[in-house]
């Protein structure tokens, strides 16, 4: 049967285009207006997705398009195409905006290969093109004409306050009558959630949400009293319904927008003093609050928990759509799995059983992923998200410039609240996306409006002058402060998850264990019981763990927190060397490499030595440069040189004096102030401070321990291992070569450029005047000139030239080789190869002059990609750094075992190696191989009992083998902990079970006799059975010599 819905569909677009050629600005009403009537019950046609709005805006992009190849066509006439296309590429090309619009199109656009239901992603790509192509019109056309923008943005608070009323009306509707028009979801013994003629309550609620703090700005800013009465007319029903929405979503929006509307007011009016002071009275305010909550027997607490109990299962849905976009990410990382497509593609993670379970109506249901960024991850990959976090990040600091910068009250308010919501939308696609037309026009009206406004203010707004704002603003202690978030996040995150390693990480935990216990702070040893001292490293890394365990207690989080700390300082200390020597620039690089270094970050993380020796090398040398640059102040570096030397001997002893192989080179390329008076006091003054912090102690073990100190810490560990291969650690001499390219990783390959480029720098004039003759060398010094290469610069790379040399061929001319004695190379590294990263990119883009021109703005971009991308790569790899917990199961169950039986029960223990033993059991121990094991039970006196820890197939395998009964006390994973009882606690539990019978047979006879019912001789016969069987466990277990 003919559907008369298909005549209106033609009909439709016909007059859309009509009302586009005839009226644009009508058409864009036309737009907002109908961007808002979503209800698919009410307003769809023929099909359950054919909105009116969406035959709206097809038909304005189709139109759009029409004159725009029209317009091509009629300059290709004419001959001018190449001309006027040149001239508009680079009109769209020169502001961000529309570059960034384009990407979003094409990072969809070349998604579309890997998706699993094409007809889906096209019509999804379809939508996105035609909102893209709304974009760009509406932002190109009105950017310089905000109040344009606010008239439209003024018709859409109108439409929520209009689609407010009506929400008021359904509530009375459905309480009254038990009618249910629009939107409108009841909960049982709970208050209806209100959509208006939204289909999605959530929808409407993020809209509402979204022009919330306008229309609360409006109140404070509107021009007359009037409009100020209007303003709040408006503000009271909109913010009633969106009470009534009961969206989470919608609430944090409002949350966060007022959160960021308000910091960012404080700081224009208070400067950072403002913010801490919110913040302070934040804390202060929310204490209350908590300690209510905590109590259980609260009326409080139970009004949240009575409130949220319902929503539990909707929050762990949303989690579980986030795990799983996760792991499509992790299959199609570059591009994603195709934009449209994450229902396809998330049925197939671990994850989806786990929600379809929960949820089975998922099963027919096309599940969206709920989330603006992990849609944007698992949909269009590495690049789509990198697009999409510019594009946002673009967006708000555009919004927080104009709040900041701009002079009239009425501007920067408008322009904050703007800003806020669109922080708040953000915030809010955590856990919900919001895929419909009216999402993309606020964002659209909010930005247009804020560039126009800057535009008129400024004459011709400038992104340049935005970044040189923000730039300019962003101090050092900005840098460190965003450098010290994400060095903690990555190295503190999970610190104390993973349990120690053995040998060496275990070994240094039970030195500072035993320290902490006796007091003796001295003497060093990790086998418990014994007077064999451990003269292998000296013991300033061990005397932390030990102060720290009076803090956090015995834990491998006591060991593992120094070599954290050290890693994290590091990474500082690198962005401060960086800054000194070049710019800040290439500080923020150079702590990028490391924060991203694979070996690194996983070294930080483990209680081990290195991490930390890195940095007192880097400090040390740091200071060093300091003598060699300073004016003042030098005998004072020079001291702190010499007790940074020797506290970088003291965490690693002779590897810690490779620091003097870079200064003794650097002292004599310097010759010529070698021998003056003033050279012999600064180094008089250098190895007085190395004899304080690193000497002392060597002197006194010598004097302690003699030959047996010298032997053990001189022979075998420095002189053995230098010379021979010991302990299977012999390696080529250029392998630490690939030990960096694994550990590096993409700035390995950046590093195979650095590296020379740093040779030219340093020898710069004399390659120079080398080949000044030959023409290309001309040519490129021609380019050279730009990247200001002056004799401190030059200086600046040979102080790195001979850092990275000298630590290179000191670790290489070992025959010993371990992955991580590299470790102090990679800070110089890291500044080498942001040196070349920064200079490469000025090369490029002062060279090039379609690039010049924006010089600011692309580095900018440049820098952000390559930051957010190496961070994207990190996660991809992260299983190299977070690795699995190795030794989780052996050090809970010998904990465990303490727990349970006592620290006076000795316990066998197959297959762990004795330092995680003697740190995580405080009780007697026996290292024993299954075979010892099996003849320990089978010869057990009558007395033994056995408490043992091996793997489980072990266990069962004693089981099989007859060695019964085994309980088993605690499995973990493929180990566990079992108990095989004495044959004297068996006994007792015999004798128990005897005597328990006995007394039930004693009263049943009784009974019997009592009533005059006839006793059986059998009865008798088992009494005296138990009597004699009581008897002979009674005599065995008394006798404990049987």
């Amino acid at each position: 049967m003919f559907n008369i819905e298909l005549l209106i569909i033609p009909l439709f677009l016909l007059i859309s285009v009509y009302l586009v050629c005839k009226n644009i600005k009508y058409a864009l009403y036309a737009l907002l207006g109908l961007s808002l009537l979503v209800h698919k019950e009410m307003f769809s046609v023929y099909r359950w997705d054919i909105l009116p709005i969406r035959l709206l805006i097809a038909a304005f992009a189709f139109t759009l398009l029409s004159k725009v190849f029209y317009k091509l066509f009629m300059e290709y006439r004419e001959g001018n195409l190449y001309k006027y296309a040149v001239l508009n590429l680079k009109s769209l090309l020169a502001d961000p905006y529309t570059v960034l619009f384009i990407l979003i199109w094409v990072s969809a656009l070349v998604s579309l290969p890997f998706t699993k239901n094409i007809s889906v992603s096209l019509v999804r790509f379809g939508f996105l093109s035609v909102v893209c192509i709304f974009s760009l019109y509406f932002y190109k056309t009105f950017s310089k004409n905000p109040q344009e923008v606010k008239n439209y943005i003024m018709f859409y608070i109108f439409c929520a306050f209009i689609l407010s009323l009506f929400g008021y009306l359904q509530l009375f509707l459905n309480y009254k009558y038990g009618i249910v028009i629009g939107a409108f979801w009841t909960i049982p013994g709970k208050i209806a959630r209100i959509g208006s003629l939204f289909w999605d309550v959530n929808h409407f609620g993020g809209f509402l949400a979204s022009l919330l703090p306008v229309v609360a700005v409006m109140t404070l800013v509107a021009d007359k009293l009037k409009y100020k009465v209007i303003a709040v007319v408006v503000m009271l029903p909109v913010v009633g319904m969106l009470l009534l929405t009961n969206s989470r979503t919608s609430w944090i929006i409002a949350a966060f927008a007022f959160i960021f509307f308000i910091v960012v007011l404080l700081f224009r009016w208070f400067g950072i003093r403002g913010v801490l002071a919110m913040l302070f009275c934040f804390i202060l305010l929310s204490v209350p609050f908590v300690l209510e909550y905590q109590d259980k027997t609260s009326p409080f607490r139970k009004r949240i928990k009575d409130y949220f109990h319902y929503r539990i299962d909707s929050f762990d849905s949303h989690l579980l759509l986030i795990n799983g976009a996760l792991e499509v990410y992790e299959t199609y990382p570059v591009f994603g799995g195709g934009y449209g497509s994450f229902f396809e593609h998330f049925s197939k993670t671990s994850v989806a059983p786990t929600l379809f379970g929960r949820d089975p109506a998922a099963l027919n249901t096309r599940v969206p992923a709920h989330s603006i960024w992990g849609e944007s991850l698992s949909e269009t990959g590495t690049f789509g998200f990198v697009v999409l976090l510019s594009f946002v990040l673009f967006q708000l600091l555009t919004h927080l410039y104009a709040a900041l910068k701009l002079q009239k009250f009425k501007d920067y308010m408008l322009a904050a609240s703007m800003g806020a919501a669109v922080f708040g939308w953000y915030v809010a696609g955590v856990f919900y996306s919001y895929n419909s037309e009216f999402f993309w026009f606020i964002l659209v009206l909010y930005l247009t409006y804020t560039v126009g406004i800057l535009n008129v203010n400024f004459k011709e707004f400038s992104f340049s002058q935005m970044i040189k704002f923000f730039t300019a603003q962003s101090t050092s202690k900005f840098d460190l402060l965003l450098l010290l978030v994400l060095a903690g996040g990555l190295i503190l995150t999970g610190l104390s998850t993973n349990h120690l390693i053995p040998w060496d990480e275990a070994i240094y935990a039970q030195i500072s264990k035993t320290m902490y216990l006796t007091g003796d702070f001295i003497n060093m040893h990790w086998i418990r019981d014994t007077t064999v001292h451990w003269f292998e490293k000296p013991p300033l890394y061990m005397w932390i763990s030990a102060l720290l365990m009076n803090i956090v207690g015995v834990s491998h989080l006591a060991v593992k927190l120094p070599s954290a700390v050290f890693g994290i300082s590091t990474i500082l200390l690198t962005y401060v060397f960086g800054k000194k020597l070049f710019s800040r620039t290439i500080g923020i690089l150079a702590a990028l490499t490391l924060l991203t270094n694979i070996s690194f970050l996983y070294y930080s993380r483990i209680g081990m030595f290195d991490v930390s020796l890195t940095f007192f090398i880097t400090l040390t040398l740091y200071f060093y440069w300091h003598t060699l640059n300073s004016a003042n102040k030098t005998m004072l570096y020079w001291l702190a040189t010499g007790l940074s030397l020797g506290l970088a001997v003291m965490i690693k002893g002779v590897a810690g004096l490779v620091t003097l192989l870079p200064i003794m080179v650097l002292e004599l390329i310097n010759y010529k102030h070698l021998f003056t008076i003033n050279k012999l006091k600064s180094y008089i003054t250098f190895f007085g401070g190395f004899f304080v912090t690193g000497l002392s102690w060597h002197l006194y073990m010598l004097y302690l321990f003699g030959n047996s100190f010298y032997d053990s810490y001189i022979l075998y560990h420095v002189i053995d291992r230098a010379t021979n291969g010991i302990e299977d650690k012999g390696r080529p001499l250029l392998w630490y070569l690939v030990v960096m390219r694994v550990s590096m990783r993409l700035w390995f390959v950046a590093l195979l450029g650095a590296f020379p480029f740093t040779l030219f720098v340093a020898f710069y004039r004399y390659w120079i005047q080398l080949f000044t003759k030959f023409f290309l060398v001309q040519k490129l010094n021609a380019y050279f000139k730009s990247l200001n290469i002056t004799p401190q610069v030059s200086s600046n790379h040979l102080f790195l030239l001979v850092w990275s040399t000298t630590i290179f061929i000191f670790f290489s001319s070992s025959i010993s080789k371990i992955t991580w004695y590299i470790m102090p190379i990679y800070p110089v590294l890291g500044i080498i190869v942001g040196y070349f990263i920064s200079k490469t990119l000025d090369l490029a883009l002062l060279n090039i002059r379609i690039f010049k021109q924006n010089y600011l703005v692309l580095k900018v971009i440049s820098l952000w990609v390559l930051f957010i991308g190496s961070f994207v790569y990190l996660y991809l790899v992260r299983s190299m750094t977070y690795v699995p917990d190795l030794t989780k199961a052996q050090a809970q169950l010998l904990m465990l075992k303490d727990a349970r039986f006592g620290v006076d029960t000795n316990v066998y223990v197959d297959q762990i190696e004795l330092p995680l033993i003697l740190f995580y059991t405080n009780g007697p121990f026996r290292v024993v191989d299954f075979s010892i094991l099996k003849d320990s039970l089978k010869s057990a006196n009558y007395t033994d009992s056995y408490v043992f820890i091996t793997k489980e197939s072990r266990v069962r395998k004693l089981v099989e083998l007859g060695y019964t009964p085994i309980d088993l006390e605690e499995q973990i994973n493929e180990w566990a902990l079992a108990r095989f009882p004495s044959k004297k606690e068996l006994d007792e539990i015999t004798l128990k079970q005897k005597q328990t019978e006995l007394e039930k047979l004693l009263s049943d006879l009784d009974k019997k006799e009592r009533n005059n019912v006839s006793v059986s001789a059998s009865d008798y016969f088992r009494v005296d059975t138990l009597n004699n069987e009581i008897l002979a466990l009674q005599d065995r277990i008394s006798n404990t010599n049987f």
